[in-house]
């Protein structure tokens, strides 16, 4: 799926990527507790697995849709948050999602 920005800029996700974004809506968490959330509300277990969860983190952070920092307190780990354009991009992808269920939906 492609999206286009005002820039004329194209930003391509994975499904992985998409659930990622969507499990950051509702604040930061580190990968562990972001994987365990996105499957508690979807019940999909294979899009976040730890093998490639990381990886695509990775890729989101240096896209700059999320952002990872490491806490001052407690245990070392690296807590993610939705960037601005990240927000954006994953409203546009819902509109475009929203709009392609609408077309299966109907004959």
């Amino acid at each position: 799926m492609r999206i286009h920005l005002e820039d004329d800029d194209q930003i391509s996700l994975t499904l992985k990527e998409l659930s990622i974004l969507i499990g950051l809506k509702d604040g930061p968490a580190s990968g562990y507790n972001l994987a365990k959330h996105v499957r508690e509300q979807t019940g999909i277990r294979a899009p976040l697995s730890h093998g490639s969860l990381y990886p695509a983190l990775h890729r989101l952070e240096r896209g700059r849709l999320i952002s990872g920092m490491t806490p001052n307190f407690g245990r070392p780990k690296v807590v993610y948050r939705l960037t601005h354009i990240g927000e954006l991009i994953l409203e546009q992808h819902a509109v475009v999602l929203h709009d392609l269920a609408n077309l299966a939906s109907h004959p």
